[in-house]
């Protein structure tokens, strides 16, 4: 654990424009399902593949601060590296939101993750830190036991999953940028409760399923060493 991966200045650059564009890709492209298809089994299949085609299409792209940062405890990645990815998918999702109503007909209205009514800032906190322990824990397992292409499946159909159980508390977002972008949008980024539900939560939740795998992955090793030993 801890990062060892350097990082030259052009990758670093090419880190920054990839997960600007993938996160901005992801917006303009999964968000209008959500707006103009709702709940139904037709957005579930539109969100379904749009998932794995956006994953595609920006090279894999991690979207998302928490997983950045995630990455960078797991070592993928440099610290200077998770700056620079956190710094442009926040720019996107500061982007999208005005880009999206711009675009958006007059009918569909753009929202973005919020406390949802009779939900405290506690339960808001626990259940993104729940959503994201959950997807990041699906995201490795998933990788490391079925593999590409196999894995992109399996991590879509989770995603809507765990977004529709968390849509009755927060949202969700499970995702600081797409939580952020609206924030800006609404006023909400001014309050403590923005950033302690959807930074420090699901920050949090990333970091603990990244170190748990790696405990999991380090002992399995280690148990498979020994048998090909014996």
């Amino acid at each position: 654990m801890g990062s060892q991966t350097v990082e030259s200045p052009r990758q670093l650059v090419g880190a920054a424009i990839q997960e600007f564009f993938g996160a901005l890709l992801m917006f303009l492209v999964l968000w209008p399902f959500v707006g103009v298809l709702g709940d139904t089994w037709t957005a579930w299949v539109a969100h379904f593949f749009f998932v794995m085609l956006c994953d595609i299409v920006s090279g894999g792209s991690q979207v998302n601060p928490s997983v950045s940062v995630a990455m960078f405890v797991h070592g993928a990645i440099s610290f200077p590296g998770a700056i620079v990815r956190i710094l442009a998918q926040l720019a996107a999702g500061v982007v999208a939101y005005p880009l999206l109503q711009k675009l958006s007909p007059s009918y569909v209205g753009v929202g973005g993750p919020c406390l949802q009514d009779g939900v405290s800032t506690t339960t808001g906190a626990l259940a993104e830190f729940t959503l994201t322990f959950a997807l990041l824990t699906l995201i490795y397992l998933a990788i490391t036991i079925i593999g590409a292409p196999g894995q992109r499946p399996i991590i879509a159909a989770g995603i809507r999953c765990l977004i529709v159980a968390g849509t009755p508390y927060t949202g969700p977002a499970m995702n600081p940028m797409i939580a952020f972008g609206w924030a800006v949008q609404s006023g909400a980024y001014k309050t403590f409760d923005h950033y302690l539900v959807y930074w420090i939560a699901p920050t949090v939740g990333a970091v603990l399923a990244t170190v748990l795998f790696a405990v999991f992955q380090a002992s399995f090793l280690d148990d498979g060493k020994k048998n090909k030993a014996d």
